[in-house]
């Protein structure tokens, strides 16, 4: 949320006015987020949340109201539309729409104390919107497809300050790396797209609203998951595994994640990482007034995630006496312990792009999952990026403590799929 339009005291009055809210007491903008102009308004009957979109058209405002007006129906806390007398949801304000919701009672919670019951009920909350949203047959284009967000990277190229060269070969690098591995035939249906902590609300242990469907559209069900694990599951520098089986539990309770998933959950998390990073980036060099209105976002991205720091740490070695059973079983365990990652993520190569190595220096030795969590400290995770950092973005923004290795993802798909 943020305050890019400012509202005329006569246009809130007539809202006012046409919603019978009675008396207006007062309108107060929300100033954080990067998308849209948001205002808390206080009446005589209560507090509502006034929302101007600044870039969605007329008929995906219609749109989205007409999503949360299903998902309602079937129970699912998400933002109340209202109507005002005449009917209508929205109205035009100098070429925007303008809408009205109910206020929801309840905390933003803190990532840092999330409890892992509160985990739990987030997993199951996304579980619940996906399987709910199985039965809404209306398209919603997907605005922040691969296909786009690459687009909108050459569009923002252009305008970044020199000293984000070195972030830009980066990017260039994890772009050339997603189109040819990111996996594209999975289960796919309505999701969430922006499931961060600020879109949350909790009453104790109870979610009391899912905010701010900006981004919903029909998707993949496992970007949904890994925009989530990247934003709740990255606590004290590293990713908690803890947190990451309470999530996947409230989620599986619900709706069971396909093996195909599971196997492509790595790079659904490196490219949700690439996502936020270039709309992020967009919002703060190409939008109009972006730089005041969505500081307390995008500034600490600018500030803290895009410096580059090339600390290292090595990945574990598969002996040379295990690659003949890896090639047999991608899941057998190594005689060191360690467990070899499994069919997509072997493509996970220090240095990818480009690929001078072999097929099987891919399983001599192998990296730790390349996961990219947001305003952290940039790290990168196996020892050969020190030679070629761009190559690499998933581990740019990590610290240099636990992350969330392949084998863990191995050992929680087979505890699931048990």
């Amino acid at each position: 949320m943020a305050v890019y339009t400012e509202l005329r005291k006569t246009f809130l009055e007539e809202l006012a006015d046409d919603y019978n809210f009675g008396r207006l007491g007062g309108a107060s903008g929300i100033p954080e987020g990067s998308v849209n102009s948001n205002y808390l308004i206080e009446t005589t009957k209560g507090k509502f949340l006034l929302r101007v979109d600044e870039v969605k058209s007329e008929s995906e405002v219609r749109r989205e109201i007409d999503l949360l007006a299903f998902l309602r129906k079937h129970g699912f806390p998400c933002p109340h539309p209202m109507q005002d007398r005449t009917g209508r949801y929205y109205r035009d304000y100098e070429g925007k729409c303008v809408s009205l919701y109910k206020y929801n009672e309840g905390r933003v919670p803190i990532v840092a104390r999330l409890r892992p019951s509160q985990l739990e009920t987030i997993g199951r909350a996304l579980g619940e919107l996906h399987v709910i949203g199985k039965g809404y047959k209306k398209g919603i284009d997907n605005r922040f497809s691969f296909e786009r967000i690459a687009d909108l990277y050459l569009t923002v190229r252009n305008r970044l300050p020199n000293y984000f060269r070195k972030i830009t070969r980066t990017l260039e690098d994890e772009i050339e790396y997603l189109t040819r591995y990111l996996e594209g035939k999975l289960p796919k249906g309505i999701i969430h797209g922006d499931l961060f902590a600020d879109n949350l609300l909790f009453r104790g242990e109870k979610l009391t609203a899912v905010l701010d469907f900006e981004a919903a559209c029909r998707g993949k069900f496992i970007f949904d998951i890994a925009t989530a694990v990247n934003a709740l599951c990255f606590v004290d520098g590293g990713y908690s595994l803890d947190r990451f089986r309470y999530l996947l539990h409230g989620y599986e309770s619900v709706r069971t994640l396909s093996l195909a998933e599971w196997d492509a959950f790595p790079n659904e998390l490196r490219y949700s990482s690439l996502r936020f990073t270039v709309t992020r980036l967009h919002d703060f060099f190409l939008k109009p007034n972006a730089g005041a209105a969505s500081a307390p976002r995008n500034a600490r991205l600018v500030s803290t995630e895009l410096v580059y720091s090339a600390n290292t740490r090595a990945a574990p070695t598969t002996i040379a006496s295990v690659i003949p059973a890896i090639a047999n079983s991608p899941i057998a365990p190594t005689a060191s312990g360690f467990s070899p990652c499994f069919r997509s993520s072997r493509m996970f190569v220090c240095s990818p792009t480009p690929a001078n190595v072999s097929r099987n220096a891919q399983r001599d030795r192998f990296a730790i999952s390349a996961i990219c969590a947001f305003v952290k400290t940039p790290r990168v995770a196996a020892k050969e990026i020190s030679r070629k950092p761009s190559t690499n973005f998933g581990n740019f923004a990590h610290k240099n403590a636990t992350r969330l290795p392949e084998n863990s993802f191995r050992l929680l798909r087979a505890q699931y799929s048990a």
